[in-house]
């Protein structure tokens, strides 16, 4: 349709060229140039916005990301203390426990097999000593 209308305008344009008129011209000059500029000024004015639209989404996606980091962070730093108290307690109780088995062992036993382990430990050296120095 474009094309079709170019062409009778051209045609019309090379008829009344003789007689002072320009219909391309005053077609460009009153319908094509203002619609141009005003497309033209619509784009610009959406590629403004979707700019702006853009900008503002990078700065929200930007604060929710560091908000989430501190988030995370803060989460492992509770949970690491968490587990180290819970390691704590642990080790303290199995402290205790052993703690309290030991007191409540017989260490006289122990004592007596320990003096039985060293008065023969001496009378073997004592045995040896004479066995050696009988040569």
């Amino acid at each position: 349709m474009i094309v079709i209308t170019l062409l009778l305008l051209v045609m019309s344009s090379s008829a009344s060229a003789e007689t002072g008129k320009h219909p391309l011209q005053d077609w460009y000059d009153g319908e094509f140039k203002p619609r141009s500029e005003r497309l033209g000024a619509v784009t610009a004015d959406g590629l403004f916005q979707v700019f702006r639209m853009t900008r503002k989404i990078s700065q929200q996606s930007e604060n929710l990301f560091s908000l989430a980091m501190l988030e995370f962070s803060d989460t492992n730093t509770k949970e690491t203390v968490l587990g180290i108290k819970d390691y704590r307690r642990k080790i303290e109780n199995e402290i205790a426990t052993a703690k309290n088995q030991l007191e409540q062992e017989d260490f006289e036993a122990y004592k007596e097999q320990l003096a039985i382990e060293r008065t023969v430990a001496a009378e073997v050296d004592a045995v040896l000593g004479d066995v050696l120095s009988q040569d």
